[in-house]
């Protein structure tokens, strides 16, 4: 699915970001209260309605309709058990049908957008609950799905609380799999009943009875925002040592219980039925060694924009391992962490010298560890077997290196022959050893750089082989090396002469949206359309496409990791500037229709289009000659914002101007309007088509 990958390229920045939540000290009790203490996965708060009024357009994508489609189709078709098939599929058209935003979705199931809302694990059950309506939309909607795919629907009561049950196994299964769907008070609940569920485990999940050992008794979630200066509004935990655990049968938690009576209900070995007790225990404290993930936000601000800082940690509880990982630290440049200056930065630190040393240490530890489990024993012979002391040929030609740094800053095509119009970027090596790195690089045949200054100043370097005209400028700044082209860059490598190359993690990353998007929008792929007419992907179209997904993302996302006194430790910084109401493009007119899928610049003239005001359409191909119209079809239409839906009332088709019409029937299609100074733009959908077409006006 080409454009779910291109919609991960935004989740990867925070584009998919509907989980802003902020946690009130009111409802804290209300969800922290119904969950296990022993649960090995939570998330939770309350969604704050500032941050989804800027995310809330991201929920459906321009070119998602095809994809969900697509794969609502192969659901449908797949699988053993139809009815459930038809359930899956439904509900997959139905969430996530054209032009639905947060908005509308949780309006459609009854929901409250910004009320509290938590995610979690009762064993090995998840468990959502959410904000509703005081109404029955909730439980209706997934049971009306039930009904309509064919599976059995059943109203049941728990100490007097109804409940719906949607049974997900097929009739003859003695052992059944069901979807529980409730609402109590003012939160619905979404989860699942097992074989092995009890009557006071399920009352658990629909929050009409509290477990006797919770989430907010234990005191978790406060720990954990206090230890590493998360805020209230979001909560994140990962137990990997209690699923560890679970699994190897070492603790007798609700998970271990579940898993338990899993494999006895399946007649399956468990995973840890071959190992001992003693490897067992060992290994369980192995997990421990990183015990949790944890995440939550450091600070959010609504106005005008939004900025949010968030922090994730991978606990490491070895303070001998923790300490030797920190000394791989090395020094990120800073430049690449700017998104607002730049387009795109990215930026690796590692200390090289330590490289050698610290795998060494890690090494010895964990070979001269005392083991009793056979399996661990044998591990420590294979690992003692490989020394890593060979590692050392690589770092002793690295030795003084704490970082690599590359910022581009902007870029201008030009054309086929001189690609590069104009080029702003800054490339740095941070180093103990300036001048015994400029060294090296100016006697390296790859280089050819020359003698590089080490007074401060710059030599310049004749990159005319690239390209004729090209060049850069080399010199030390500080303790930085430094190969910059432009103005942005050259004035970023003046300000390391003053960057102190202090420990500050392993890699940073940043990317500005909107200019990034302007980048690839302004990239001619007309140069390389030859070399793309024969392959089953249209780059005209997905270029179009990642384009007006940029265009929509008002985004400036920074990323950094490294290692910290707490264990493994990541940060996200994302800038979202307050969305503006984007003009409404009027399709009303006349036009001439060019297929620009395959080609780019121009298009290939297909048929004229009139789109009227009241509402109804027509569309005409004409033969070759351009004599009489062979292809024409009549619609109705929609419109929300730049998205236009289309209702084809009737079809037709013939071969020649001769020949009888075919009525071919009726079909939906849909078009994401892009803005244009001629007409508009279309990202074309239909159930067996997609395209990229542009619409003049006559």
């Amino acid at each position: 699915m080409k454009s779910l990958i291109v919609a991960a390229l935004v989740a990867a920045g925070g584009g998919g970001s509907y989980w802003f939540w902020q946690q009130q000290q009111s409802g804290e009790v209300e969800l922290g209260g119904y969950v296990p203490a022993d649960t090995a996965l939570y998330i939770g708060g309350q969604t704050s309605p500032a941050i989804v009024s800027q995310l809330e357009h991201l929920y459906a994508q321009p070119d998602m309709g095809t994809d969900i489609k697509m794969l609502a189709s192969e659901i449908e078709q797949g699988g053993d058990y139809p009815a459930l098939n038809r359930f899956a599929a439904s509900l997959m058209r139905d969430l996530f049908a054209p032009g639905t935003d947060i908005q509308a979705l949780y309006s459609r199931l009854g929901l409250v957008i910004s009320g509290p809302q938590q995610l979690f694990v009762d064993g090995l059950v998840p468990v959502l609950h959410i904000s509703a309506e005081k109404s029955a939309t909730f439980t209706q909607f997934w049971a009306q799905h039930g009904r309509s795919a064919g599976l059995p629907v059943f109203e049941n009561e728990l100490d007097g609380s109804p409940y719906t049950r949607i049974q997900l196994s097929p009739p003859e299964e003695a052992n059944r799999i069901d979807l529980i769907v409730a609402q109590t008070g003012e939160m619905a609940v979404l989860t699942f009943a097992t074989p092995f569920d009890s009557d006071n485990e399920l009352a658990q999940r629909l929050r009409l009875k509290q477990p006797e050992e919770n989430l907010l008794q234990s005191g978790t979630l406060g720990q954990i925002a206090q230890r590493y200066g998360f805020t209230k509004e979001f909560s994140f935990l990962f137990d990997i040592e209690a699923i560890a655990k679970a699994v190897l049968g070492v603790d007798q938690t609700r998970m271990a219980k579940d898993l338990e009576a899993l494999f006895a209900l399946t007649q399956e070995p468990a995973p840890a039925a071959t190992l001992t007790q003693v490897c067992r225990e060992e290994y369980a404290s192995i997990a421990g060694w990183v015990p949790r993930i944890v995440a939550g936000y450091t600070s959010i601000q609504t106005e005008p924009g939004v900025s949010i800082s968030s922090r994730s940690v991978l606990e490491v509880k070895s303070g001998e391992v923790l300490n030797q990982l920190n000394l791989l630290n090395g020094h990120v440049p800073n430049h690449v962490a700017d998104a607002n200056q730049q387009l795109f930065g990215l930026g690796v630190g590692l200390d090289m010298d330590q490289l050698m040393p610290v795998t060494v240490q890690l090494w010895n530890q964990f070979t001269q560890q005392t083991f009793a489990c056979a399996e661990l024993r044998q591990m420590q012979q294979q690992a003692a077997s490989n020394n890593p002391a060979m590692l050392g040929l690589f770092t002793g030609m690295a030795q003084g290196i704490k970082g690599v740094g590359l910022s581009l800053y902007d870029f201008t095509y030009g054309n086929a022959i001189q690609p590069i119009k104009s080029l702003d970027l800054l490339l740095s090596v941070a180093t103990q050893n300036p001048a015994l790195l400029a060294s090296m690089a100016a006697g390296s045949p790859a280089a050819a750089f020359g003698q590089i200054p080490t007074d401060g100043s710059t030599a310049s370097v004749d990159l005319s082989e690239i390209q004729p005209g090209l060049s850069a400028e080399v010199g030390l700044k500080g303790q930085h090396l430094t190969f910059a082209m432009g103005a942005k860059g050259r004035a970023a490598a003046n300000a390391l002469a003053s960057e102190a190359l202090e420990p500050n993690g392993l890699l940073a990353m940043s990317l500005n949206y909107p200019a990034f998007g302007r980048l690839v929008e302004a990239f001619p792929l007309d140069a390389i359309e030859p070399l793309i007419t024969d392959s089953e992907t249209s780059v005209c179209l997905e270029r179009a496409r990642v384009v007006e997904l940029l265009r929509q993302q008002p985004v400036k996302a920074a990323y950094r990791m490294g290692f910290s006194p707490q264990g493994f430790d990541s940060t996200v910084d994302l800038d979202i500037d307050a969305q503006e109401e984007p003009g409404l493009i009027n399709p009303v007119g006349s036009f001439t229709l060019y297929d620009q899928t395959w080609d780019c610049p121009q298009g290939v003239m297909v048929g004229l289009e009139e789109i009227r005001a009241d509402g109804t359409g027509t569309y005409e191909e004409n033969d070759e000659s351009g004599a009489c119209s062979t292809y024409a079809y009549d619609y109705r239409w929609s419109q929300s914002g730049n998205r236009l839906s289309f209702d084809i009332t009737s079809s037709r088709g013939r071969s020649d101007c001769v020949g009888d019409w075919e009525e071919y029937g009726t079909f939906a299609a849909s078009c994401t309007l892009i803005p244009s100074a001629e007409g508009f733009g279309c990202i074309y959908e239909d159930d067996e088509s997609d395209g990229l077409f542009a619409y003049k006006r006559r």
